[in-house]
């Protein structure tokens, strides 16, 4: 049997639940590398005095569609880690913001 990747675990976590929201996505990360509450332990302090979660953007550059400014034009990147569609299936985001998969 084979190891999944974190893409795969991801997947699959979203498809047992139908969609999730970011935040969910994060904690089920987080807790998967850490191990279990290991999310809800990362409160810090922020600049601003307010508390924030350490973890908060964990992963992030996973979600998004990159691109990068070459000498004034912008060139098309690749997709995000769990938005690109290669080999496992990709997360989509939709309207109202949760994520859902597609294989």
């Amino acid at each position: 049997m084979s190891k999944l990747t974190m893409k795969a675990k991801v997947l699959n976590f979203v498809e047992s639940k139908g969609t999730a929201r970011y935040m969910e996505i994060v904690k089920f990360i987080v807790d998967t590398k850490f191990g279990s509450g290991t999310y809800e332990t990362g409160r810090k302090i922020g600049y601003d005095g307010k508390i924030r979660n350490s973890f908060r953007g964990y992963y992030s550059s996973a979600f998004v569609n990159h691109c990068s400014k070459h000498r004034g034009r912008f060139n098309n990147s690749p997709k995000g880690y769990f938005l690109n569609d290669v080999g496992y299936g990709c997360l989509v985001k939709m309207d109202n913001g949760n994520y859902k998969t597609i294989r």
